[in-house]
């Protein structure tokens, strides 16, 4: 082979190996693992173990439904207010565990339902027993709130459903807003002269106080009789560009297992 059919040669091959480069490239980035982010510390329902391992009832539905679809994917602990920033941002992530509102679904696809979550449980300092009603209301409730009687710290950036969402907002000055976890905000409330209560998910208040001393001494868990007990969908949050596809296969899969023997296993382990 002389010189010149040498660089013919080797230029053609070149050519044909930008060409395998082209159609690789893309492949090759329709192949990077969808990024799922999770709460740190939402216990008993969403949590890093201590193994830096996601656990927790909805962790656990979550991950059988990946499982089941067999999609390429990765788990990335993160707090409530950067995991919504995330969502926000875009790109092949999502996260699960919210609660669907009307703002939320404006940046954010809010599909499939994983657990169907009980309203919350005020959770109250026990000094503070004889300012409240035997029978916590609703509507007594915000007049505790109307009379300046109670404080409360919540969550920043969660969404405690559209019963007290709006009461919430509207009493900004009873109520402060925290980036903190629940069990940082029990805390809060058995601290002198912080806050008065908080709201937590009925397993979840029990989960804590159970397992603290010091919040079984100074904490009481208070239901409200008057709002349904049940109707709290906690769902699977995507960015606006996540792929359609994707999407459609969390979705079947979420639904076999919400309807499965699992399911129910789950839900008593962690609840019951």
């Amino acid at each position: 082979m002389n010189l010149l059919n040498f660089i013919n040669s080797f230029n053609n091959l070149a050519k044909y190996f930008g060409l395998f480069l082209c159609l690789l490239i893309p492949s090759l980035g329709a192949q990077t693992p969808h990024t799922i982010y999770f709460l740190e510390d939402f216990r008993p329902y969403v949590y890093l173990d201590e193994n830096q391992q996601p656990a927790g009832l909805m962790s656990e539905l979550v991950i059988k439904a990946l499982e089941d679809s067999g999609l390429d994917y990765q788990l990335v602990p993160n707090n409530v207010s950067r995991l919504f920033m995330e969502i926000k941002k875009g790109g092949n992530v999502s996260t699960f565990g919210v609660y669907k509102t009307a703002e939320r679904e404006q940046w954010s696809i809010v599909t499939p339902e994983i657990y169907r979550a009980p309203q919350p449980v005020l959770v109250i300092k026990k000094t503070k027993l004889d300012q409240i009603p035997s029978s916590l209301t609703l509507q007594s409730f915000e007049a505790l709130l109307e009379q300046q009687h109670l404080t409360g710290v919540i969550i920043k950036n969660y969404s405690y459903g559209n019963l007290f969402d709006p009461l919430f907002e509207a009493k900004r000055t009873q109520v402060q807003r925290y980036q903190l976890s629940i069990e940082q905000a029990f805390k809060m409330i058995t601290s002198p002269h912080r806050a008065d209560f908080t709201l937590a998910y009925p397993a979840q208040a029990r989960y804590l106080v159970e397992q603290n001393e010091h919040f079984k001494h100074n904490l009481a868990i208070v239901p409200f009789v008057d709002i349904p007990a049940n109707d709290r969908g906690a769902f699977w949050m995507f960015s606006k560009d996540s792929d359609p596809k994707f999407i459609e296969k969390i979705e079947n899969a979420m639904n076999k297992v919400r309807h499965s023997a699992f399911y129910e296993t789950t839900v008593r382990k962690y609840v019951e």
